[in-house]
């Protein structure tokens, strides 16, 4: 794999993953779980001494913010040095994926994967998404097919890297905690103005 200059187009990205049909991404909880292990696996740092090709894993080019591996599909937020490193991340696992799917025989036709990778604003934004992905757990604060544990709950990881985004507020879980209910109140407000003006085009 090529990897191009840092100087170019390091940043914040976010990867989506998904059925390209009209069908769930993942059929069972295994295959969620199987995703988050090899997310951990790939991602997990190594020194120069136990690794003299360091400078080529996938742990020295991302940083993984947040993600969160729900039913419908896999969100990655993330700081790379390139694009090219999330999208060499995201082909091997769905590789790996459907090897686990093939040997366990779960589906008679593979879904199609879809896949989004766009660069984010910067930090601040990327903060904002990091909530957004939380979100999209219902039982948010303690869902382990989240990264929220490493947000709230002190879960430990070298594979994840925070302290781009737990730098803009103190590392302060109470203060993640508030932000992400603002968030959460924000976008039920915003949908019951949709509805509500929705309403009033119909009743019209």
């Amino acid at each position: 794999m090529k990897y191009a200059s840092i100087k170019k187009t390091n940043g914040y990205y976010h990867a989506q993953v998904g059925s390209a049909e009209s069908v769930r991404f993942f059929k069972t909880n295994n295959e969620r779980a199987f995703v988050g292990v090899q997310i951990q696996q790939l991602l997990a740092a190594r020194s120069v001494l136990e690794d003299p090709l360091y400078a080529k894993s996938l742990a020295h080019h991302i940083d993984l913010l947040a993600f969160s591996i729900a039913p419908d599909g896999i969100q990655l937020l993330a700081y790379c040095i390139d694009i090219s490193s999330l999208e060499h991340l995201v082909n091997i696992l769905l590789q790996r994926l459907s090897q686990y799917q093939s040997e366990y025989q779960l589906y008679k036709h593979q879904p199609n994967a879809s896949i989004s990778i766009r660069k984010l604003a910067g930090e601040h934004e990327a903060l904002s998404l990091s909530a957004d992905i939380h979100l999209l757990h219902k039982d948010w604060e303690y869902d382990r097919y989240s990264s929220i544990g490493f947000y709230l709950h002190d879960r430990r990881g070298d594979w994840m890297k925070l302290w781009r985004l737990t730098k803009l507020y103190d590392n302060d879980a109470s203060a993640y905690r508030r932000f992400i209910k603002h968030t959460q109140r924000t976008a039920a407000l915003r949908n019951t103005k949709s509805l509500q003006s929705y309403d009033r085009v119909m009743n019209a």
